[in-house]
């Protein structure tokens, strides 16, 4: 848990130094939408039970296409932080806070990544849009399974 949040924060702070906020506006209403979106989730049931993701998945793609990928970091730090801290009855610990913060930059970094070496210049518009999106949906989904897979087998002293 230690090296997966001293590496999300040292990815905010890395990018901090070099990240371009050239659409200001667009940031901020990003920024906006990713704290209001937080405390929602979406059901989805499975044999097994009802599993929950929150929209801020969606705002995180919207603002990797938008902003670009390292800007998007910021704006999935603060939706993470909504999701564990606003509109809630029980808040969640600080070092549980922390870890998803974390969890959720280390995730978008990765996908942004892929994204961005997925992406091609040449090719129809759809292509262009749709292979670096499912590349980097496939990177978030086993990145963010694999970080919370730890987590929750590391205190039972499992491997995942």
């Amino acid at each position: 848990m230690k090296s997966v949040v001293a590496t999300g924060a040292a990815l905010l702070v890395l990018h901090l130094l070099y990240v371009s906020f050239s659409k200001p506006l667009l940031f901020l209403s990003l920024l906006g939408l990713s704290l209001a979106a937080g405390p929602l989730t979406v059901a989805l049931p499975f044999n097994a039970g009802v599993s929950t993701m929150s929209v801020t998945y969606a705002v995180d793609f919207v603002s990797m296409i938008l902003i670009g990928p390292n800007a998007t970091i910021y704006i999935a730090a603060a939706g993470a932080l909504s999701q564990c801290q606003l509109n809630r009855q029980s808040r969640k610990p600080l070092h549980e806070t922390l870890f998803h913060i974390a969890m959720l930059v280390v995730t978008v970094q990765v996908a942004g990544l892929v994204f961005t070496l997925m992406k091609a210049p040449e090719g129809d518009a759809l292509t262009a849009v749709a292979r670096p999106l499912v590349g980097a949906a496939m990177a978030y989904f086993f990145v963010y399974t694999f970080l919370v897979a730890r987590a929750v087998a590391l205190p039972a002293g499992q491997v995942p």
